[in-house]
């Protein structure tokens, strides 16, 4: 007993079953949660450290630097970002999409752990958060009204944001807007100076008199009662009478040093609802909870709260869950006219009510069985699982439809009694449905398996399909048939009643279409070769509109909001922006689409200068512009000079990638600022004249202007003052200190403490302000700091572990692919200064990474396909005849989007994927049935005709209900469905343009397979009596082909080995200027400690710094690039399988061996072509230009090697001072018990040893700091002890003119000059060449079995005349049909092309190639005068340090000398301790100052090694050398 069995002899329980699932499905359906798109969780997450006072460079190097280091080693980190700007760092880890983010998060805090102890103590504990799409707000909330804008903030955060707060849902409600009220103390500056207060003070005061604290417990005879002390400040005048300090014992009140007043406080940020003053609330909704039920919720407290406060002006200015509601409801309703429409399609096919009523029926049961698994699944109702489910739709009916026709047949057998028809004819077609099921949905398995983001974007949409089609198959073997067992009658019964007028039609057309198709059919295979080269032709022209179809990463959708940002200079007042704003609003309110808008000017601290615009437009309707319209009409009404304004219409579907904003950025990469600055300004010219490119902007600010306050540190320490004191000092003087909080019936108000804003007003004022020192003297700040006016990068943003700088730009009216070839052709030519890179990313990174993950899908999408065929139909070849219905559905494709003006995007990816498996279904349909007829004895061609004309219907059938289901989708009408479109449009211009294709050449190449296979046969019998004849002429045949090999061979020998001598010479070149030496250093004596040599050092840098492995890669890059140029001359053999015949006949087939060879003649006489000469030339000039960053790598370790034996000594030099020091402390304190000293002699020790102290612990900051720069270098963690071998000095025994010399030979930079020059000269040749007469000669020769043939000619394929080429080419036939031609055809051609005209193309072309030439020549000029001019400064430079060296070296003996007399001297009472000490300090100046002569002397010695050309890692030897003795050695 079967499942169809059963549901037929039980048809109650089959329906009670079919209830409860339709009953389920409606509970499950209501229960789901509904949102716009699936919840993602993205694998991001963000680290954010405060550290107060340091400027963004600071922050950058102590805190963001160490940070990415540390996150950098953690598994499946994709990429890192990061901001440092003033007090605070965010770092941005991006991890792999499927990365299990507990396990991420565990890993980052550990390394955190471990890091923090290397980071400013004053920084704060970084904190960790994941980002969630989530905190979006869902719901903008306008408040307005005529009250008080202190009391409409007021009431907004402690009212309307309380009872926003306690709706179900809702995580946080943001204020924006408003003033705030407070109690300011305004202190004068000149009466805490006379009083000898400070600022802090008062603060300090006032919060120890604001006190409400528990005081114990007293006992009683009888209880214990709690004991409180009420201090509590709650009226202002309390606060004036507080006494600050006394002074000769008289109280010195607050009234006395300034003004205590209640006041509001100025806007922090402006906000302004269609023009009126206001407070803009945003609604944030929890992770995971449902957008539309949230909402819901709002709305009712909202409600509430306008009866509440009638007065006040609440609503709604933004609702994400309205468009969320048009969206379902928009695809839902799609789903159901497609579900009506293929219904219509069923009953014209069928003219049968009860069949259509059968399919109506089976087809909203199969919906809510799918909605069930879905709810399982913890899927949730959006746009994406929505269309999935309206994909599936059209494609629900179809086994439901194969199963009815089939029933239907049945039942025009009289025996048959309706049941048993319901029971055969399901029965029949239960593997063929089954099959054709499992193709539709082994498509959507590489989707559920794909790990990227779009794979995780679109498994919803696989599982809907999945599960729908899968609900389909089980309703068509169990419902359908149970339901017209009990529905359908037997034809026999209604022979004699009169059919409906419908009825006759419709038969009567289908038996028309029928008849069309058997006659075509029949033609189509009499002129087989005829319709294939048809449809390859049509497949061709398809495959022509490619580049005219644009690409994009995601659609463009009109949700009716615009957002405006504007950036005015930094520094600008809030007032001013302001009034900026108010310009731009008289613009804003002129446009009829307007319904309302918000502006926000400001937001806080370093915002002044930015504002942000919201528009929101009328519903689509009721417009005649579209979204992106307006926003073209405000691009070119709203600007103002020095603002940067972008414009930009809102799309959601950029959540689905992570929120990307724009179109086009390009990353600038590079540590130095005002390089990256300049290129950035540069590539935003060339932008703004590529077409169609608008909103270009840049991600980094302007720098802004500051008063950079610096510490006399010495001075501060004496007088006991920390940073800390006089950082707080002047930030309470000018943004004021929080005292307290005074509480006064039931409201709060910060108490907040600053100086009056007319003791303020500039920098003279600032230095007044007095500092609390030792024994509480106060200071003012102008003996402390100076002030200097400097400008400051407002923030620093770092990409993979780099500074980076983003410049953005926006599309308009323009596909990606194409704005980016010409963006991509603009930068072509930009001559990036050293140590600036440039990366493309933004939609085009996404795109490239979207494409390639689909790729693959589209590929295992189409192997599964096979290999399912090939199970089905237990054949390799008729799947591999099915397949060939694939390609024509992107044929289809391409015109679809072609005639609808789509660009190609992730959604056609996917319709790509889904045709994979849906195309394939009428072409199995079709080669099945074939083979059922041919194993009854039909003939093949009335096989093949019969057989397409009985499945005629049935594929119209499910192709047209499949379409139809699909067009409302297409149609994109309502929001929404913007996403869906490009899909639906794909599958239904691949589907009807690959079916009726199908139609005809699956016939075609199924008859042309089958007579191939017979012909094969009596081939092979053929051969096997061949007499022995025959076997003589192949045999000569052969030899002839062989000795064309043979010449082959020796045309190849010759320039096959000057390519080999090319290669020898390019390697030896390349192991001059890569070689690395290999380390195993010995001094590894622990984990921590590390022995290095320069050699070490230079190899330890080239294996493990980043910009050492990018050279390795361009290196090994450059020269697979030239394999790749010269392998086009190498031998090319290959298998070719051909159709030839007349189209009258049956066509004739071979798959042939094939060899080509093309060889330039200059190749044959041992000479070069000039294609090898340009191959050689990009090569070495490429190779050049990495030599030069060698060298500036080797420049960079070696001098921070230097810098770091240089600060070890002064370190030594700083230790040797201070013990000096302290040992002459101690004898002056034993001489000053027996009375030898005086006070000023004791005062003057101490100060010796506390600036001694000083300087020491500055010698150990320094070479911290050149530790962290060598081991950044390195690669190594700063924790590993280096010890480093010693630099001895340098000497130099060459003169300038043999330096210039050696210069001229070895600088990388002269050298790639000449072969610009040479290079230069063989494109002008190659041009001259092509004024030439252009001269072809071919012969060829062809045989039954072995074609050959040579040509000679100047002309290249293109027709261009150039280099001579001998061409040659031999083909051997493995398999040949055709038997027509005998005997052998010899042809001898001569082709003269003489070009009369071409537009003078060829004449400028030799122009330009000529002017290049001199252009080259003037540039090598250029280079030589520039290398002589580095020469020359390198060398006196070194010169001059080698003179300063000895008189340094006399100085420092002299110094020690007198040192040692004054001090013996002072040991006999005949000299004083002050001289002493001032010789002590003589000594330490002539010690540091000679040791950095020496260092400069070595570095000066390394900038003269680069300017000769001889800078290598090859000059450092592994051993330590005692002495230097030559230029060409540089030493240890």
């Amino acid at each position: 007993m079967n499942i169809t069995s059963f549901c037929i002899r039980r048809p109650v329980t089959t329906s009670m079953f079919f209830l409860i699932l339709a009953l389920l499905g409606f509970i499950s359906a209501s229960r789901m949660p509904i949102d716009l798109y699936p919840e993602i969780t993205y694998p991001v997450v963000n680290i954010s450290t405060s550290y107060s006072g340091a400027g963004p460079e600071e922050v950058e190097q102590l805190v963001t630097i160490p940070i990415e280091r540390t996150v950098s080693t953690i598994n499946n980190v994709r990429s890192i970002t990061s901001v440092s700007s003033e007090g605070f760092s965010r770092v941005s880890v991006y991890f792999d999409w499927g990365t299990n983010l507990e396990e991420a998060l565990n890993a980052i805090r550990a390394n955190l752990d471990r890091v923090k102890r290397r980071l400013p103590e004053d920084a704060d504990t970084p904190s960790i958060f994941q980002y969630d799409p989530s905190a979006a707000p869902i719901m903008t909330i306008g408040l307005s009204g005529h009250v008080d804008p202190a009391l409409l903030k007021e009431l907004a955060e402690e009212e309307v944001a309380y009872y926003l707060q306690r709706a179900d849902g809702v995580a946080a409600v943001d204020i924006r807007g408003g003033q705030s009220r407070e109690i300011l103390v305004a202190l004068s500056r000149d009466r805490l100076a006379a009083l000898g207060v400070t600022i802090n003070q008062v603060a300090s005061a006032i919060a120890s008199e604001n006190t409400l604290q528990p005081a114990g417990v007293l006992e009683t005879g009888t209880a214990e009662l709690t004991l409180r002390t009420h201090g509590q400040i709650e009226e202002i005048e309390e606060i004036r009478d507080i006494i600050v300090a006394t002074r000769n014992g008289v109280p010195v009140y607050l009234r006395d040093l300034g003004t205590v007043e209640e006041r509001t406080r100025g806007y922090e940020s402006i906000v302004r609802i269609d023009g009126i003053p206001g407070i803009v609330l945003s609604v944030q909704k929890q992770s995971g909870s449902n957008t539309v039920a949230v909402a819901d919720g709002i709305y009712k407290v909202l409600s509430e709260l306008r009866q509440r406060y009638p007065d006040l002006n609440i609503r709604v200015l933004n609702d994400t869950s309205t468009f969320i509601r048009d969206s379902v409801a928009n695809v839902s309703n799609a789903a159901i006219l497609g579900a009506c429409l293929a219904g219509l399609v069923l009953f014209f096919f069928l003219h049968n009510i009860r069949a259509t009523l059968v399919a109506a029926v089976v087809m909203p049961i199969s919906i809510l069985a799918t909605l069930i698994l879905a709810y399982w699944g913890k899927m949730t109702l959006n746009s994406i699982s929505l269309g999935g489910l309206a994909l599936g739709v059209g494609m629900l009916v179809d086994n439901t439809v194969v199963v009815i026709d089939n029933i239907s047949r049945k039942l025009e057998n009289p025996e048959l009694l309706p049941a048993e028809a319901a029971l055969e004819g399901t029965q029949e077609m239960t593997s063929a449905i089954t099959a054709s099921t499992l193709t539709t949905v082994c498509v959507f398995f590489p989707l559920v398996y794909l790990t990227g983001q779009t794979g995780i974007v679109f498994s919803q949409l696989s599982y809907m399909v999945i599960f729908s089609l899968l609900c389909s198959l089980l309703v068509a073997v169990t419902l359908t048939p149970m339901l017209s067992a009990r529905y359908f009658q037997n034809n026999n019964n209604n022979m004699e009643k009169p059919r409906s007028r419908f009825a006759a039609f419709s038969t009567r057309l289908q038996e028309q279409w029928t008849g069309s198709y058997q006659r075509f059919l029949d033609r189509c295979l009499q002129r087989k070769g005829l319709v294939v080269a048809v449809t390859v032709l049509v497949f061709a022209a398809t495959l022509l509109l490619w580049p005219f179809i644009g690409t994009e990463l995601i659609p463009e959708t009109d949700e009716g909001v615009i957002n405006i940002r504007f950036n005015l200079p930094p520094g600008v007042k809030l007032e001013e922006a302001d009034m900026v704003a108010r310009q731009f609003e008289e613009i804003i309110t002129a446009l009829p689409e307007l319904e309302n808008y918000e502006i926000t000017v400001g937001g806080g601290r370093g915002s002044s200068n930015r504002g942000s615009i919201t528009l929101r437009l009328v519903d689509a309707g009721k417009r005649r512009r579209t979204t992106m319209d307006v926003v073209r009409d405000l691009q070119r009404k709203l600007i103002y000079p020095g603002a940067r304004i972008r414009i930009f219409a809102r799309n959601s579907m950029r959540m689905l990638y992570s929120g990307a904003s724009n179109a086009v950025a390009i990353d600038i990469r590079g540590y130095n600022l005002d390089l990256a600055r300049d290129t950035a300004n540069l590539i935003m010219a060339r932008l703004s004249q590529v077409p169609g490119v608008s909103n270009i902007d840049l991600s980094r600010e302007e720098e802004t202007p500051e008063f950079a306050i610096k510490i006399n540190r010495q001075r501060a320490g004496d007088l006991g003052i920390s940073a800390t004191q006089i950082g707080s000092a002047i930030n309470y003087a000018i943004s004021g200190r929080t005292a307290t909080t005074l509480r006064r019936g039931g409201e709060e108000l910060p108490v907040r403490v600053t100086l009056r804003e007319e003791d303020i007003s500039s920098v003279e004022d600032l230095k007044q302000v007095l500092v609390s020192g030792r024994n509480n003297r106060l200071f003012p700040l102008s003996s402390l700091v100076e002030v200097e006016l400097a400008n400051r990068p407002v923030s620093i943003e770092r990409k993979d572990r780099e500074r980076n700088i983003t410049v953005t730009a926006d599309l308009d009216r323009r596909d990606l692919s194409a704005a980016m070839q010409d963006i991509r052709a603009a930068m072509a030519g930009l001559n990036l200064p050293r140590g600036i890179t440039l990366h493309y990313s933004g939609d085009f990174e996404e795109q490239q990474r979207s494409f390639n993950e689909l790729k693959w899908a589209l590929l295992l999408a189409l192997l599964l396909v096979y290999m399912v065929m090939a199970s089905q139909f237990e054949s390799l070849l008729d799947p591999f005849i099915i397949m060939f219905s694939v390609p024509f559905a992107l044929s289809g494709v391409l015109l679809m989007l072609f005639l609808t003006d789509t660009p190609f995007n992730n959604q056609v990816y996917i319709g790509l994927i889904i045709l994979g498996g849906v195309v394939v279904n009428n072409a199995i349909v079709l080669v099945s049935y074939f083979r059922l007829l041919l194993q009854r004895g039909v003939s093949l061609q009335e096989a093949v005709i019969t057989g397409g004309a009985s499945r005629l219907r049935p594929i119209l059938m499910t192709t047209i209900t499949t379409v139809l289901g699909l067009v409302p989708l297409a149609l994109e009408t309502g929001s929404g469905a913007n996403l869906q479109a490009p899909m639906a449009r794909a599958v239904i211009g691949g589907l009807t343009f690959a079916s009726f294709i199908t139609l005809v050449l699956i016939p075609v190449l199924f008859v042309a397979v089958e007579n191939l296979r017979q012909r094969f046969s009596t081939h092979m019998r053929k051969e096997r009596s061949r007499k022995n004849g025959g076997e003589s002429r192949g045999l000569a045949q052969t030899g002839t082909f062989l000795l064309l090999l043979l010449v082959f061979a020796l045309c190849a020998q010759t320039p096959a080995l000057a390519e080999a001598e090319g290669a020898t010479t390019l390697e030896t070149t390349q192991a001059e200027g890569g070689t690395t030496p290999k380390i195993t250093p010995d001094g590894l004596e622990t984990a921590s400690t590390l022995k290095l040599t320069p050699a070490e050092a230079l190899a330890l840098a080239w294996k493990n710094s980043e910009e050492g492995k990018i050279i390795a890669a361009k290196e090994e890059s450059l020269y697979s690039s030239y394999k790749q140029a010269t392998g086009e001359k190498a031998l090319k053999v290959y298998a070719e399988g051909n159709v030839t015949g007349p189209l009258n006949s049956d066509t004739a087939g071979t798959v042939e061996l094939i060899m080509e060879k093309t060889l330039p003649v200059a190749n044959i006489f041992g000479a070069k072509s000039y294609s090898d000469l340009l191959a050689e030339a990009n090569l070495e000039i490429n190779l050049l230009a990495l030599e030069s960053q060698k060298s500036a790598l080797i420049s960079r370790v070696i001098t921070a090697y230097q810098s770091l034996l240089l600060a070890g000594r002064d370190l030594e030099l700083a230790e040797e001072n201070y013990h000096r020091a302290v040992r002459f402390n101690e004898e002056i304190k034993v001489k000053a018990k027996i009375g030898l000293t005086s006070i000023v002699d004791e005062t003057g020790a101490e100060v010796q040893v506390a600036n001694a102290r000083t300087g020491l612990e500055r010698a150990i900051h320094r070479y911290h700091l050149a530790k962290f720069d060598l081991c950044r270098l390195l690669g190594v963690e700063e924790t590993v002890e280096l010890i480093l071998s010693p630099l001895e000095t340098p000497g130099l025994e060459e003169d300038l003119d043999t330096l210039l010399a050696v210069a001229k030979e070895n600088r990388p930079e002269l050298r790639q000059a000449g072969l610009e020059l040479t290079r230069a000269k063989t494109l002008y040749q190659l041009a001259k060449l092509s004024q030439n007469l252009g001269i072809g000669l071919t012969w060829s020769f062809q045989d039954d079995n072995y074609r050959a043939g040579v040509s000679l000619s100047n002309q290249a394929r293109d027709g261009a005349t150039g280099e001579w080429n001998l061409r040659g080419n031999a083909g051997v036939p493995l398999l040949n049909q055709d038997q027509a031609q005998q005997g052998g055809n010899n042809r001898l051609e001569l082709t003269l092309r003489w070009t009369i005209a071409d537009g003078r193309v060829r004449r400028e072309q030799v122009k330009q190639a000529g002017l290049l030439v001199e252009q080259r020549e003037e540039e090598e000029k250029k280079t030589l005068k520039t290398i002589e001019y580095e020469v020359k400064e390198a060398y006196y430079n070194y010169k001059d340090l080698e003179n300063r060296i000895g008189s340094s070296s006399l100085q420092l003996e002299y110094n020690r000398v007198y040192l040692d007399a004054v001090e013996a001297k002072f040991r006999s009472g005949l000299a004083s301790a002050k001289e002493v000490l001032e010789a002590q300090l003589l000594l330490n100046e002539a010690e540091v100052q000679h040791e950095q002569v020496k260092s400069n002397l070595y570095l000066a010695y390394i900038k003269l090694l680069a300017a000769t050309g001889r800078l290598s890692m090859e000059g450092f030897t592994l051993e330590a050398p005692e002495s230097q003795g030559s230029l060409g050695t540089p030493g240890s």
